[in-house]
Protein backbone atom coordinates (compact mmCIF):
# COMPACT_ATOMS: atom_id res chain seq x y z
CA UNK A 1 0.00 0.00 0.00
CA UNK A 2 2.78 2.69 0.77
CA UNK A 3 4.40 1.95 -2.67
CA UNK A 4 1.49 3.48 -3.77
CA UNK A 5 2.16 6.80 -2.31
CA UNK A 6 5.60 6.56 -4.03
CA UNK A 7 5.24 8.49 -7.36
CA UNK A 8 3.22 11.16 -4.72
CA UNK A 9 6.20 12.23 -2.89
CA UNK A 10 8.25 12.04 -5.53
CA UNK A 11 6.18 14.59 -6.99
CA UNK A 12 6.18 16.71 -4.13
CA UNK A 13 9.87 16.91 -3.46
CA UNK A 14 10.48 17.21 -7.69
CA UNK A 15 12.42 20.62 -6.84
CA UNK A 16 14.68 18.81 -4.50
CA UNK A 17 16.35 16.26 -6.34
CA UNK A 18 20.23 16.40 -7.98
CA UNK A 19 21.57 18.99 -5.63
CA UNK A 20 19.23 22.03 -7.24
CA UNK A 21 19.93 24.59 -4.74
CA UNK A 22 22.90 23.29 -2.59
CA UNK A 23 25.50 25.90 -1.83
CA UNK A 24 27.62 23.37 0.13
CA UNK A 25 30.44 21.55 -1.93
CA UNK A 26 30.55 18.64 0.78
CA UNK A 27 26.43 18.52 0.30
CA UNK A 28 26.42 18.85 -3.36
CA UNK A 29 29.58 16.36 -3.89
CA UNK A 30 27.78 13.93 -1.75
CA UNK A 31 23.85 14.30 -3.31
CA UNK A 32 25.46 14.09 -6.73
CA UNK A 33 28.59 11.64 -6.09
CA UNK A 34 26.53 9.22 -4.02
CA UNK A 35 23.09 9.46 -4.11
CA UNK A 36 22.61 9.96 -7.36
CA UNK A 37 25.45 7.98 -8.67
CA UNK A 38 24.31 5.59 -11.88
CA UNK A 39 27.84 4.21 -12.27
CA UNK A 40 28.34 0.43 -11.73
CA UNK A 41 30.35 -0.56 -8.64
CA UNK A 42 32.53 -3.96 -8.82
CA UNK A 43 30.79 -5.64 -6.07
CA UNK A 44 26.68 -4.97 -7.63
CA UNK A 45 26.87 -7.85 -10.13
CA UNK A 46 27.74 -11.01 -7.38
CA UNK A 47 25.99 -9.23 -4.35
CA UNK A 48 22.28 -8.99 -6.66
CA UNK A 49 23.36 -12.58 -7.77
CA UNK A 50 23.05 -13.79 -4.20
CA UNK A 51 20.03 -12.21 -3.36
CA UNK A 52 17.46 -13.46 -6.06
CA UNK A 53 15.52 -15.56 -3.77
CA UNK A 54 15.29 -13.39 -1.23
CA UNK A 55 11.35 -13.11 0.39
CA UNK A 56 10.44 -9.72 0.84
CA UNK A 57 14.21 -8.30 0.02
CA UNK A 58 14.56 -4.05 0.15
CA UNK A 59 14.68 -2.84 -3.17
CA UNK A 60 18.23 -2.95 -5.05
CA UNK A 61 18.17 0.40 -5.68
CA UNK A 62 18.02 0.54 -1.38
CA UNK A 63 21.06 -1.73 -1.50
CA UNK A 64 23.55 0.19 -3.43
CA UNK A 65 22.57 3.30 -1.78
CA UNK A 66 23.65 1.91 1.22
CA UNK A 67 26.94 0.05 -0.27
CA UNK A 68 27.47 3.40 -1.69
CA UNK A 69 27.34 5.89 1.85
CA UNK A 70 29.35 2.97 3.14
CA UNK A 71 32.04 3.33 0.74
CA UNK A 72 31.86 7.51 0.79
CA UNK A 73 31.91 7.12 4.82
CA UNK A 74 35.25 4.97 4.90
CA UNK A 75 34.63 4.06 8.38
CA UNK A 76 37.41 1.89 10.45
CA UNK A 77 34.19 -0.39 12.11
CA UNK A 78 30.69 -0.50 11.48
CA UNK A 79 26.93 -1.42 13.74
CA UNK A 80 24.12 -2.95 11.87
CA UNK A 81 21.20 -3.09 13.78
CA UNK A 82 17.80 -5.06 12.45
CA UNK A 83 15.52 -7.87 11.93
CA UNK A 84 17.13 -11.34 12.17
CA UNK A 85 16.05 -11.32 8.11
CA UNK A 86 17.37 -12.67 5.01
CA UNK A 87 16.71 -9.26 3.17
CA UNK A 88 18.29 -7.58 6.19
CA UNK A 89 21.71 -9.88 6.02
CA UNK A 90 21.70 -9.27 2.46
CA UNK A 91 21.63 -5.89 3.09
CA UNK A 92 24.50 -6.75 5.72
CA UNK A 93 26.11 -8.36 2.47
CA UNK A 94 26.34 -4.69 0.62
CA UNK A 95 28.18 -3.24 3.73
CA UNK A 96 30.82 -5.48 4.12
CA UNK A 97 31.90 -5.49 0.46
CA UNK A 98 31.92 -1.64 0.52
CA UNK A 99 34.23 -1.25 3.20
CA UNK A 100 36.67 -3.99 4.44
CA UNK A 101 36.48 -3.06 8.42
CA UNK A 102 35.05 -4.84 11.62
CA UNK A 103 31.14 -5.07 11.02
CA UNK A 104 29.12 -5.68 14.38
CA UNK A 105 25.70 -7.17 13.34
CA UNK A 106 22.93 -6.61 16.12
CA UNK A 107 19.32 -8.09 16.40
CA UNK A 108 16.70 -5.51 16.88
CA UNK A 109 17.24 -5.40 20.76
CA UNK A 110 21.02 -4.20 20.21
CA UNK A 111 22.35 -7.05 22.36
CA UNK A 112 25.82 -7.22 21.84
CA UNK A 113 29.24 -6.57 23.03
CA UNK A 114 29.22 -2.42 23.12
CA UNK A 115 31.60 -1.72 20.74
CA UNK A 116 30.87 1.85 19.44
CA UNK A 117 31.77 1.86 15.55
CA UNK A 118 32.46 5.01 13.55
CA UNK A 119 29.19 4.12 11.32
CA UNK A 120 25.55 2.99 12.14
CA UNK A 121 23.56 1.68 10.50
CA UNK A 122 20.04 0.78 11.34
CA UNK A 123 16.67 -0.61 9.86
CA UNK A 124 14.27 -0.96 12.98
CA UNK A 125 11.63 0.49 14.81
CA UNK A 126 13.22 1.45 17.99
CA UNK A 127 16.35 3.27 15.83
CA UNK A 128 16.47 6.01 18.46
CA UNK A 129 17.55 4.36 21.04
CA UNK A 130 20.76 2.65 18.93
CA UNK A 131 21.52 6.27 18.26
CA UNK A 132 21.46 7.69 21.39
CA UNK A 133 24.32 5.09 22.81
CA UNK A 134 26.35 6.37 20.20
CA UNK A 135 26.02 10.02 20.11
CA UNK A 136 28.29 10.58 23.18
CA UNK A 137 30.99 8.27 21.24
CA UNK A 138 30.68 10.64 17.99
CA UNK A 139 33.81 12.23 15.97
CA UNK A 140 34.53 13.96 12.67
CA UNK A 141 34.50 10.64 11.21
CA UNK A 142 31.21 9.15 12.63
CA UNK A 143 28.13 8.75 10.14
CA UNK A 144 24.66 7.42 10.35
CA UNK A 145 22.65 5.85 7.39
CA UNK A 146 18.98 5.27 9.52
CA UNK A 147 16.37 3.08 7.20
CA UNK A 148 12.59 3.86 8.03
CA UNK A 149 12.65 7.56 9.36
CA UNK A 150 8.95 8.56 8.40
CA UNK A 151 7.73 4.86 9.72
CA UNK A 152 5.97 6.08 11.77
CA UNK A 153 5.10 9.65 14.08
CA UNK A 154 7.66 8.39 16.71
CA UNK A 155 10.16 7.66 13.82
CA UNK A 156 9.47 10.98 12.61
CA UNK A 157 9.59 12.93 15.94
CA UNK A 158 12.90 11.28 16.93
CA UNK A 159 14.29 12.22 13.36
CA UNK A 160 13.60 15.97 13.48
CA UNK A 161 15.04 15.75 17.57
CA UNK A 162 18.28 14.13 16.13
CA UNK A 163 18.92 16.65 13.23
CA UNK A 164 18.22 19.65 15.58
CA UNK A 165 21.52 18.34 18.31
CA UNK A 166 24.31 20.62 17.37
CA UNK A 167 26.71 17.72 16.80
CA UNK A 168 25.33 16.30 13.77
CA UNK A 169 26.40 18.62 11.23
CA UNK A 170 25.10 18.02 7.71
CA UNK A 171 21.82 15.70 7.42
CA UNK A 172 19.72 14.25 4.38
CA UNK A 173 15.93 13.24 4.17
CA UNK A 174 15.31 10.58 1.70
CA UNK A 175 12.23 9.86 3.27
CA UNK A 176 13.07 6.18 2.89
CA UNK A 177 16.38 6.93 5.03
CA UNK A 178 18.47 9.56 6.64
CA UNK A 179 21.37 10.29 6.93
CA UNK A 180 23.63 11.91 9.19
CA UNK A 181 27.19 13.22 9.55
CA UNK A 182 29.51 15.03 12.58
CA UNK A 183 32.34 16.60 11.01
CA UNK A 184 32.88 19.84 12.79
CA UNK A 185 34.20 21.72 10.07
CA UNK A 186 31.01 21.72 7.90
CA UNK A 187 28.06 24.17 8.66
CA UNK A 188 24.96 22.39 10.47
CA UNK A 189 22.65 22.37 7.50
CA UNK A 190 19.79 19.73 6.60
CA UNK A 191 18.89 18.96 3.27
CA UNK A 192 16.01 17.25 1.89
CA UNK A 193 16.62 15.26 -1.15
CA UNK A 194 14.31 13.33 -3.49
CA UNK A 195 15.40 10.10 -3.74
CA UNK A 196 12.74 7.82 -5.60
Amino acid sequence: MKHLFRPFRWLRRIRKRCGYNIHSPFAFNFVTGVIYEAGTFYAYAPLESRGVNIPQRARVKDDRLVFRVVNFAEPRSIAAVGPDTAAFRHTCDYIRAARNCPLYIYNEEGKGRGEVPDFLYADCDDWQHHVEKLLPHTHDGTALLIKGIYRSKASREAWKQLIARPEVRVSFDLYDFGICFFEKRLNKENFTINYY
